[in-house]
């Protein structure tokens, strides 16, 4: 492809969809991959970068089985890379032929220890599965928490999953899938040079002689790059957030008309509502 992605089809549970990013992994039961023509080819042109086929659990043994699940941990970055300090850089500028009253810069600020961070993040999950009498059940509900190893990145999901179904007849079952997810993250530009606001390179390339803030408590700037911002300011001073919100669901209808025929429909639906705000002071 030149201009057109190359992303493939994803497919939950049956049905169609764009991105997956908001589906908890902890709900997999199983992802195949089509890759051959032959294979993807009940989806038509959507399936032309192939097909992601991505199946839920289901409840399963007699009986309800009850599954709680947590773990919290921490992410550092494990190493930093070397930068001038104060002195360093005033020897160095002043070789380079850089002429400045460097008597009004007097920081020594690590910039790298500014905006990284001992990020803690933490993942819970009950469920309730089960087969009984013809009736199979999946229930789950997950929080997740994660803050970002670069200051005021953050993200929370809730989510929640039912797969019911149910042998009406020997040969009729009728069953739903439902997934719900609430999501919020901070994002936090990075993958961008610092003159562009992208607060890696920034932290690498800022001067340690400029201060976090000004006498008036506003965010220095870099006076040998006026368009930089410092670093800090990249991470703090923007009020921004993302709500995104997403219902998917189906239900279906399988007939068994002969051992070697199998007919089955379904009514899906996709809804999904996204928000991001911005603001600077």
């Amino acid at each position: 492809s030149i201009d057109a992605s190359s992303e493939p089809l994803y497919v939950i549970d049956g049905i169609p969809v764009e991105v997956i990013y908001d589906i908890n992994p902890n709900d997999i039961e199983s992802i195949s991959i089509l890759k051959d023509a032959s294979s993807a080819a009940i989806y038509g042109a959507s399936g032309a970068n192939g097909v992601v086929i991505i199946n839920t659990k289901r409840g399963s043994g007699k009986g309800g089985k009850i599954t709680f699940d947590a773990y919290v941990g921490v992410s550092e970055v494990s190493e930093k890379l070397g930068t001038l300090k104060s002195s360093q850089y005033i020897d160095l500028m002043d070789e380079l032929g850089l002429v400045a009253d460097w008597s009004q810069y007097t920081a020594n600020t690590d910039w790298q220890d500014e905006i990284y961070r001992t990020a803690l993040r933490k993942n819970y999950q009950l469920s309730f599965s089960g087969a009984d009498n013809g009736t199979n059940y999946y229930i789950s509900g997950n929080y997740q928490d994660v803050d970002g190893v670069i200051r005021s990145n953050e993200v929370q999901r809730y989510s929640g999953k039912v797969n019911l179904s149910k042998q009406i007849r020997k040969w009729l079952k009728i069953g739903t899938n439902l997934t719900y997810s609430k999501w919020r993250d901070v994002d936090v530009t990075d993958n961008a040079g610092a003159g562009r606001g992208g607060v890696v390179l920034g932290a690498l390339v800022t001067p340690s002689v400029i201060g976090i803030f000004n006498d008036d408590g506003t965010y220095t700037g870099n006076p040998l790059q006026p368009s930089w911002e410092n670093p800090v300011a990249g991470t703090d001073a923007p009020d921004k957030e993302y709500h995104n919100s997403r219902f998917l669901g189906t239900v279906y209808l399988e007939a068994d008309i002969t051992d070697e025929f199998q007919f089955k429909t379904r009514l899906s639906i996709e809804d999904s509502n996204g928000k991001f705000t911005y603001f600077l002071d």
